[in-house]
């Protein structure tokens, strides 16, 4: 090696005295691999963790399913198309045979010979019959304790025991029983209670309902 590269005497001892002193070189200065028995401890409890988070994902999704499932069975919707306007509301009206004041437990949706009637949430049906005053017409029970009427309906589209869905078409409106008119008549009843239906209705329901006013039948 030439002189000029070479290292001093006073150099080397120094390096030499760095190491002996139990210092580490540079070349030592690497990390330490985990030892077999760390990497088994974390993988386990990586493990677990990933576990637990699916287990409380399960249980959150079959508490929304639950709930969910409620929900549908809640006669929450329109029996009626969109563009139906309500033509007698719910309570005291004046009786358009007799003239005299009467109990109205329902509401009537005006639409048009033919129209669908659509079953307002998930249910059961109870009944299909007719008699005189509500023409044709049919009920749905539902597990959350309601019942809903649709009257003055032909061409039934489901049977008694039969299960239906929200939205499903179960008949066609007609002037059928005792009316004045083509309209839906529409019931819901809860633990064999009538309540107002407008207040089971959706906003977006009430809404449409409202905007569509039609004559008083």
């Amino acid at each position: 090696m030439p002189a000029q590269f070479a290292p001093s005497r006073l150099t080397q001892n120094a390096v030499s005295s760095f190491n002996q002193s139990g210092t580490k070189s540079a070349d030592s200065l690497a990390f330490a691999p985990l030892s077999r028995k760390s990497e088994s401890v974390d993988t386990k409890e990586l493990l677990r963790q990933a576990m637990a988070f699916n287990e409380s994902l399960a249980k959150a999704e079959q508490r929304w399913l639950g709930q969910l499932k409620v929900v549908s069975q809640l006669p929450t919707t329109s029996p009626a198309a969109k563009n139906a306007g309500i033509s007698s509301d719910y309570g005291t009206r004046i009786d358009p045979f007799t003239h005299t004041l009467v109990y109205h437990q329902g509401i009537d949706f005006s639409v048009g010979h033919g129209s669908p009637i659509m079953a307002t949430g998930d249910g059961v049906v109870s009944k299909v019959d007719v008699d005189r005053n509500n023409g044709q017409y049919l009920e749905i029970e539902y597990a959350s304790g309601f019942t809903t009427r649709y009257a003055h309906v032909s061409s039934f589209s489901v049977r008694t025991g039969e299960t239906v869905k929200r939205g499903q078409v179960i008949a066609a409106v007609r002037n059928t029983g005792r009316s004045t008119g083509t309209h839906l008549h529409y019931e819901i009843r809860y633990q064999g209670v009538s309540i107002n239906p407008l207040q089971a209705l959706t906003q977006s329901s009430q809404q449409l309902a409202s905007a569509n006013p039609a004559k008083p039948r």
